[in-house]
């Protein structure tokens, strides 16, 4: 597997764990609120939580750049370490 298609993979399994806390959040929260018999509209429950799930996917978007680059600072830093005959920037395919 090369380093972009990593990447990719990486990307892609962060923006899933992302939405399974949006959902999960979502979830939780309403089956709290039934089970304990808290005092609040279900309506406003629910419009509440749509803001959350929004700001979460906002979240998503917004912040993924800022945690590939600190994931790949890792990445990098492990494959030196794991493999230090190949150079780091070898293991990047560079633009054509």
């Amino acid at each position: 597997m090369d380093r972009n298609k990593l990447d990719t993979m990486i990307e892609k399994e962060m923006f899933a764990y992302a939405d399974m806390i949006k959902e999960h959040a979502f979830d939780f929260t309403m089956l709290y609120l039934n089970k304990n018999h808290i005092d609040i509209d279900r309506g406003v429950a629910t419009k509440l939580l749509e803001i959350v799930q929004t700001a979460i996917e906002d979240g998503k978007i917004s912040k993924i750049d800022f945690v590939k680059k600190k994931v790949s600072k890792h990445l990098d830093e492990w494959t030196e370490t794991e493999n230090p005959i190949l150079p780091t920037s070898r293991l990047r395919k560079r633009p054509e």
